[in-house]
Parts: C-alpha cells; structure tokens; sequence
C-alpha cells in the first residue's frame, strides 16, 4: 500500500494539481519584473515545523501573517516543497491563492534562483533562508535555525508577529552584508 500510495497515487495527484494551476504559475521571467518576498513552504510533517517551528505548523496563516506584514508593493511569492509536490490537495493551494497579495511560484523553479531576484526571504526553519544569507538577501526567520546568530543587519529573528511588519520594514531600510 505505501509503494502504491507513493509512487502512484502521488504522481497522479501531483499532475492533477499541477495542471490546475499551472496557469497561474509565477514563471521565472516574470520574477524579474516583480518587488517581492519569498516564502519556501516546508514539507509536513516535519521537525523543522513540529519541534522549532510550533507556533507556524498552519503555514496558511504564516503566509497570511507574512504577506499583510510586506511593505505596500511588494508581493509575497510562495513556492512548495519539492517533497510536497503532489501531497497536499488542490484546496490548500486554492486557500493560499485567496490571500491578497500571494502568488505561487512554479514548483519545478530551483529555490536559488527565486532567492537571487527576491529583495527578501523568510522562512521558519528553512535551508532557503541560508541560501538568501549566502545569496546577500536580507532574511525573516520565524523559527531559531542556527543561522540566526548572524547579525541583525542581515537576519531577523521575529518572535512577535504583532512586530512582524515593522522588523521587515526595519531589515530592509537598514541591511548590510556582513
């Protein structure tokens, strides 16, 4: 049953999604022309959301919380988890759709490349969130990955999401590399 469920009922859910909403796919020429943050969703279950992530394990409302909080322009781009591609159905995208001011990001779009046009990344707990370290983008984290002792100028631990808007306005207005 689990070779079955994985390897069959998966790709078929997968293509089925996939060709639901492709259409409204952000495609990588288009990110070009665009301001806006990016948000990796993380893979279910997974420790990153279950242990150092607890309060943001509704990623719906983290994404909801992140795109009202973004300067006024800007958009929240929102891409899933490769590992994810296929899990979760068509209405959790159709949900993150609703939210003014998202968009979804094709899947099949390699992470670095989305976080090289972003002006910002934020992330729970999130490799994609080193990457923007390394990719010289100013970083929100909402988990404590351990990335986070890098400089405020650079990374932003934000524990307060009734601060989430102002720490985002900050970081950007004062980033710098170091």
């Amino acid at each position: 049953m689990t070779f079955l469920h994985r390897r069959l009922l998966f790709r078929i859910r997968a293509r089925l999604v996939n060709a639901r909403l492709s259409p409204r796919y952000v495609r990588q020429d288009r990110l070009d022309r665009m301001d806006f943050a990016f948000y990796p969703l993380h893979a279910e279950p997974e420790v990153a959301l279950a242990i150092h992530g607890k309060p943001y394990q509704n990623q719906i409302e983290t994404v909801r919380n992140l795109a009202r909080s973004l300067p006024v322009g800007m958009k929240l781009i929102v891409k899933e988890h490769p590992r994810c591609i296929g899990y979760r159905p068509f209405g959790y995208y159709e949900k993150l759709l609703r939210i003014p001011n998202v968009e979804l990001a094709d899947p099949f779009t390699e992470s670095r490349v989305i976080v090289g046009r972003a002006q910002l990344v934020a992330a729970v707990w999130s490799f994609v969130g080193f990457e923007g370290v390394i990719q010289k983008k100013p970083v929100i984290l909402l988990g404590t990955p351990p990335f986070c002792i890098l400089p405020d100028s650079m990374v932003r631990w934000v524990g307060d999401l009734s601060r989430l808007h102002a720490e985002i306005a900050e970081l950007l207005r004062t980033y710098e590399y170091k």
